[in-house]
């Protein structure tokens, strides 16, 4: 048996290891979506859904570890992943991470705002109370974040 026939052996055989296993994950959609992903490797626009739907089901920490995690594998060309983590920081009070993140979606040409960030945010949580109070605004020139001294703006 030559190394392609076994090449191609071993593959049939994960192939089906994976089919097995994607039938009988039934109730762990958790599960089902990490093999999926390994399957198809989902890139930053889906990325930056699971992100936005993570934040509106008020689950920051989540959204951010999503993003975080795509960006340490991933390039984010299009800023599309930035741009969700925007609304993410915002979202749990993290306005200097939400800023950074600004900058970098600016920076790859993102232009719109963030799906979960807030029309206006004038005070974070008490945990964070050490920050500074910080701001996201929309306007028909664009949008911009500030906190504190530090103000990020993405013009139209």
């Amino acid at each position: 048996m030559s190394s392609l026939d076994r090449s191609v052996l071993r593959l049939a055989a994960r192939a089906l290891v994976l089919l097995v296993a994607a039938t009988t994950l039934t109730g762990c959609e958790g599960q089902r979506q990490a093999l999926a992903d390994v399957l198809a490797p989902p890139d930053a626009a889906v990325i930056a859904q699971r992100i936005e739907l993570a934040a509106e089901r008020e689950q920051t920490a989540a959204a951010v570890e999503i993003g975080t995690g795509f960006l340490q594998k991933h390039a984010d060309p299009e800023g599309l992943v930035h741009r969700a983590l925007v609304g993410a920081y915002l979202a749990s009070g993290n306005a200097m991470q939400a800023a950074r993140h600004m900058e970098l979606a600016v920076a790859a040409g993102a232009t719109a705002a963030p799906k979960a960030a807030p029309e206006s945010i004038t005070s974070l949580p008490a945990a964070a109370a050490p920050l500074p109070p910080a701001s996201i605004q929309q306007s028909s020139q664009g949008m911009s974040v500030q906190a504190g001294d530090a103000a990020v703006t993405v013009g139209k």
